[in-house]
């Protein structure tokens, strides 16, 4: 389980990845070029969106299977005491709150990824030359 919690946790954020280089070339191109939209692009980015947005979701279905199975594991190590494969356990109980806290750190920055491409994406379209700064003001370029 950890290991699927490990796989989509990459898959998540190689999303989020191409998410950020598509809507910052889009955002160049309509600097570039601002008369006419690049329908395929927006259609790219959309369905970027998307799949952004099912591959966290996944990741979090996981990490909610991954603390269940936390729990358990943890009740059957209070449970007993008598030292057979407690050590192990406990190694691999310590190994799976890693990878879960991992996860949702990786959760977390994918979702303010994908918040920012959503803004950049919009903001492509009010701003003169299609970039802006994190104060919420349109840049002009030199």
């Amino acid at each position: 389980m950890t290991t699927m919690v490990v796989v989509a946790s990459t898959s998540c954020a190689w999303n989020c990845s191409k998410l950020e280089l598509q809507t910052s070339l889009f955002a160049l191109g309509r600097m570039s070029e601002p008369s006419s939209p690049d329908f395929e692009a927006m259609v790219a980015i959309g369905l970027a969106h998307v799949i952004s947005l099912h591959a966290w979701s996944r990741l979090v279905r996981l990490v909610f299977q991954v603390r269940r199975l936390k729990h358990k594991a943890g009740n059957y190590v209070n449970r007993h005491h008598d030292g057979t494969k407690i050590g192990e356990i406990k190694d691999e109980y310590t190994l799976i709150t890693f990878n879960e806290r991992m996860a949702v750190i990786i959760i977390v920055a994918c979702v303010l990824t994908q918040v920012h491409c959503l803004v950049k994406s919009c903001v492509a379209f009010r701003c003169d030359d299609a970039l802006w700064n994190l104060p919420n003001s349109c840049v002009t370029p030199p």
